[in-house]
């Protein structure tokens, strides 16, 4: 079976890149390290091949398809980050290899001698036609979490440079990936990741992380400046060598509408 993002013939590779990252020494067994955009995209899938019987074939999302593909074996047995996939909203470690089937199937001709030909009424479309393609949506998200405490990470290990966390193609094909004719999602980068010698404190005040502006009127706001005031201080473990230059990345997300 051939899956293709939007369209027959269709981009086949999408791609996380990790940027160079550097996680302090305090980050926990768990905790999520890196995370990709969010991907949303419908996935089309035909040419389902002759099985020894006609009937039906389920496009799928394989997660974590490498782990059981012997090119996975490095990242099955390094236990120093935990890579994954989020799938329509549902998370999917490296630990878990399995395929979801998609909510619609593709009618499949049989291959034998006396049975070259598709069920009637077929599965799948219902009719005497058989149903030879689908379009279904997916939401995507691939991302990096520590398998271990940050201070008991392997800080020597070299992992090859790309993971490939998801592959739509039918349920039965298990024992390759067809890169060409099978949309796949993959995190690129892997070695930009560096465990720092120490960690940061950080202070916020609100200590919630709030910063409360009330009701705004979108009228008034065209004349004034609506403030707040907020503070963030960071500062460097004062029990820890800390011998690491490095910066800190911080972001502000505002929630709440004008009136």
């Amino acid at each position: 079976m051939n899956c293709y993002a939007e369209h027959e013939g269709g981009n086949t590779v999408v791609i996380g890149y990790v940027p160079r990252i550097a996680i302090p020494s305090d980050g926990k067994k768990g905790d999520k390290i890196w995370q990709s955009s969010e991907y949303f995209m419908n996935v089309f899938c035909n040419n389902a091949l002759p099985a020894p019987s006609p009937g039906e074939e389920y496009p799928s999302a394989w997660v974590n398809i490498m782990m059981l593909l012997a090119s996975g074996q490095d990242f099955y047995n390094q236990n120093s980050y935990t890579l994954g996939v989020t799938y329509n909203g549902v998370d999917y470690d490296s630990t878990s290899t399995r395929a979801i089937a998609a909510p619609e199937c593709i009618d499949v001709k049989g291959a034998g001698i006396y049975s070259n030909t598709y069920k009637n009424p077929a599965v799948c479309s219902g009719g005497p036609e058989p149903q030879l393609s689908v379009t279904f949506p997916v939401r995507v998200q691939l991302y990096i979490k520590l398998a271990k405490n940050a201070n008991k990470v392997n800080k020597k290990l070299v992992l090859p440079d790309e993971y490939i966390a998801l592959e739509f193609k039918g349920m039965s094909g298990t024992g390759t990936i067809d890169t060409d004719k099978n949309l796949t999602f993959r995190i690129r980068g892997l070695n930009n990741i560096h465990v720092l010698d120490c960690f940061v404190n950080v202070d916020l005040e609100p200590a919630d992380g709030v910063v409360d502006f009330g009701k705004i009127n979108s009228r008034t706001i065209k004349n004034t400046s609506v403030s707040e005031t907020f503070s963030v201080v960071m500062t460097k473990d004062p029990g820890a060598a800390c011998t690491e230059q490095f910066n800190i990345l911080g972001s502000f997300f505002h929630y709440g509408y004008f009136e």
